[in-house]
C-alpha cells in the first residue's frame, strides 16, 4: 500500500481542489470518495458558483474563488468551460446592504485591473513559450521575433485591457 502525506475525505469541487493545490505543492495525495470523483453535488448540479448566497464577511473568499475559476488556465494548466452570468443579490439588513454595495463598488473599479493582469499573465505564457526560440544556438526567424515584440508590446495598444488584439504564432 502506498504511503500518502494526506488524505482528503470527499472527491467534490472542495476536496478535488484541495488535493490539487496541495498536490502542486509536493504533497502525496490521496482522495477518497463514496464514489466517482466530482459525480455528487458538485458534478450534476446546475454548475453555480455564486457570492450571492454568502455570508458578507466571506465574500473577499468567495471573489477570490471566482477569480480562481475564471482563470483555470493559470492554475490549472487549461482553461476549462466556465462562463459568467448576470445574478441577484440579496441584502438582508441595510448594513448587509451597504456592505454589499461597497464590495461591489471596488470590484467594478479594479475591473481593468484585473483585466489587464489576465492579460499580462497570458502573454507572459505566450513569451515563455518561445523562449527557447532566443537561445544562442538558434537562430530566430524574422517573423518570430516580430510575434515576441507585439506580445512584449500588448500592453501599449490603444484600448488594452479593454480590446487586445492578439498576434498568431508563426
Amino acid at each position: 500500500m502506498d504511503n500518502f502525506d494526506i488524505a482528503i475525505i470527499g472527491g467534490g469541487i472542495n476536496g478535488s481542489s484541495t488535493a490539487l493545490n496541495l498536490a502542486k505543492n509536493g504533497l502525496k495525495v490521496c482522495v477518497i470518495d463514496k464514489g466517482s470523483i466530482c459525480r455528487g453535488a458538485s458534478g450534476v448540479n446546475a454548475g453555480t458558483l455564486t457570492m450571492h448566497m454568502t455570508r458578507a464577511k466571506l465574500i473577499p473568499y468567495a471573489k477570490k474563488g471566482w477569480e480562481l475559476w475564471m482563470n483555470t488556465e493559470k492554475w490549472l494548466s487549461t482553461e476549462i468551460d466556465v462562463k459568467q452570468k448576470k445574478g441577484l443579490c440579496l441584502a438582508f439588513t441595510e448594513e448587509e446592504e451597504t456592505a454589499r454595495d461597497a464590495e461591489e463598488a471596488t470590484w467594478t473599479a479594479a475591473a481593468d485591473d484585473r483585466a489587464a493582469a489576465a492579460a499580462r499573465d497570458k502573454r507572459n505564457r505566450l513569451l515563455s513559450a518561445t523562449d527557447w526560440t532566443a537561445n544562442s544556438d538558434v537562430t530566430m526567424t524574422t517573423e518570430m521575433t516580430a510575434y515576441r515584440t507585439l506580445l512584449r508590446n500588448l500592453p501599449a495598444q490603444s484600448d488594452f485591457p479593454t480590446t487586445i488584439n492578439w498576434p498568431t504564432a508563426p
